[in-house]
């Protein structure tokens, strides 16, 4: 018997294409779970936040990060998320005078 795995390995190699654009693209990009937890962050905005370590971004309230001006903001866009399942939009980083601790 045969089986047909032409559209296994298209799907599989869209998810590599897609892997590798969000973690080579120059912007910082971020993935945060319902509750607003980072999930993911991608290279640039490792850069961004000055450290080369994800861990101790994971789990933390993105809206945290930013720039308090742009909090609300921020929470309204989350709310907007739940309602239509997506959301786009930019914000300001906050200015730390040091880099982010990362334990």
């Amino acid at each position: 018997t045969f089986v047909d795995i032409t559209e296994s390995r298209l799907i599989e190699g869209e998810r590599v294409r897609f892997e590798t654009f969000v973690e080579h693209h120059q912007g910082g990009i971020a993935m945060v779970d319902a509750d607003g937890a980072l999930i993911y962050v991608n290279r640039a905005a490792l850069d961004l936040l000055e450290t080369n370590e994800p861990a101790g971004l994971l789990g933390r309230c993105f809206v945290d990060i930013f720039d308090e001006a742009d909090r609300g903001r921020l929470r309204e866009a989350l709310a907007g998320a739940h309602r239509c399942g997506q959301q786009r939009g930019e914000a300001l980083l906050a200015a730390a005078p040091e880099p982010i601790s990362v334990e």
